[in-house]
């Protein structure tokens, strides 16, 4: 029993094997050739061939894309032009609905596809590191699945583009950023000062001791709002002058009442001494 069991599963995996290597591997020729470069543009002849199983590229349409990668590090990167003209960056893995619509898409005919094939690169990816030797390869897509189904024999090419070398030119723009700082900071202060000492003087507010003066209070009521509470605090400025005012004003009353008595005392002194005046004349006079 154990026996028969055995013998089926590996007619089953033979079978699977097959299937697998004749539609991906053996039936499908997929090569790259004649690579030629100008700065960041490559284009390169590509065949793809003995496409005998319909499930190595349904309905007879296969899709294309690019692959660079530098033989010092790792990481993919590149364009390529699809036949609406436009450039499809590489991606390791994509909806089949987006393969089908983007990535390079070709026509098979009795079984076989033969053209030219265009990439370019960024010069300023992280992945290219400058002038120096690079891998190309080709991926094969059946638009069935996110994966390629295939890739292509490798070339080893020569990029010359040199890496931009931004940074001299962006140092003097950072160091002319801060001489202009500066500028605005010595205008800030300022600004900050006046806000920072009037802050403070309303919460003195309670101490005005003259009170005394109510006159006082209503005159210098305004030198609050313009911050200079210190003269209203002084008592040398501040209730200096309304004291005065009430100094000359009281004598005059005082003064007045003072020389009233005086008047009310002489009208009521004078007839007495009228009277005592008369009786000694009249004594004296006899």
């Amino acid at each position: 029993m154990y026996r028969y069991i055995k013998t089926i599963l590996l007619l089953v995996m033979g079978i699977v094997f097959y299937n697998f290597a004749a539609s991906e591997v053996y039936a499908v020729d997929f090569e790259i050739s004649e690579p030629q470069i100008k700065d960041d543009n490559i284009k390169f002849f590509v065949s793809v061939s003995d496409v005998t199983n319909v499930n190595s590229c349904p309905e007879n349409t296969c899709y294309l894309l690019g692959v660079l990668s530098s033989t010092s590090k790792s990481g993919n990167f590149g364009f390529t032009k699809n036949l609406s003209g436009d450039w499809v960056s590489y991606v390791r893995e994509a909806e089949p609905s987006f393969i089908k619509d983007k990535f390079l898409k070709i026509a098979i005919e009795d079984g076989s596809w033969t053209g030219e094939v265009e990439m370019r690169f960024n010069f300023d990816d992280e992945n290219y590191i400058g002038p120096g030797e690079y891998k190309l390869k080709l991926r094969r897509y059946t638009g069935k699945s996110k994966t390629h189904a295939q890739e292509s024999n490798e070339l080893i090419i020569k990029l010359d583009v040199a890496k931009p070398t931004p940074g001299p030119t962006t140092t003097p723009t950072a160091t002319a950023t801060p001489t202009s700082a500066p500028n605005q900071t010595p205008t800030a202060t300022p600004s900050t000062s006046p806000t920072n000492t009037s802050t403070p003087k309303p919460t003195r507010t309670p101490t005005p001791k003259p009170s005394q003066s109510p006159k006082a209070e209503k005159t210098h009521a305004p030198s609050e709002v313009m911050g200079l509470r210190e003269e209203f605090i002084d008592p040398v400025v501040s209730p200096t002058p309304e004291p005065t005012k009430g100094d000359i004003k009281m004598p005059i009353i005082a003064g007045a009442f003072v020389f009233g008595g005086i008047g009310f005392l002489s009208a009521a002194v004078y007839p007495v001494l009228k009277d005592y005046k008369s009786r000694y004349n009249e004594k004296h006079a006899k």
